[in-house]
Order: structure tokens, then sequence, then C-alpha cells
């Protein structure tokens, strides 16, 4: 099935680029999530659920 699919297309390399393109990506935003010191942010957003109204600014 794939075989035919693939056998009328003229750029048969544009799934794979399309995919590593989508994983360097999905890596990216996942080191930028996790690695980057944002602990400032998050720590707030955590304590966010537990604040009352008069606690926000």
């Amino acid at each position: 099935m794939y075989k035919q699919f693939f056998s009328g297309m003229q750029l048969t390399a544009l799934p794979l680029f399309a995919m590593l393109f989508f994983l360097a990506l999905f890596v990216g935003v996942v080191a930028w999530v996790l690695l980057a010191r944002r602990g400032q942010d998050f720590d707030g957003l955590a304590r966010l659920p537990l604040t009352g109204p008069e606690d926000h600014p």
C-alpha cells in the first residue's frame, strides 16, 4: 500500500524531513520546558489553586 502511494510522489523525502522537523521541534520544546531555569514560574503556578482571592494582585 505504501509502495503504491509513494511511487507516484515527486518528493519522496518530504515525509522524512517533516518527521525530523517535528521531532526536533518536540525535543526543543521539551528541553525548553524542563531544562530552562523556569522554577519561579512553576512555583507560582503550583501555588495558584491554593491561594484565596485576597492573595491575587
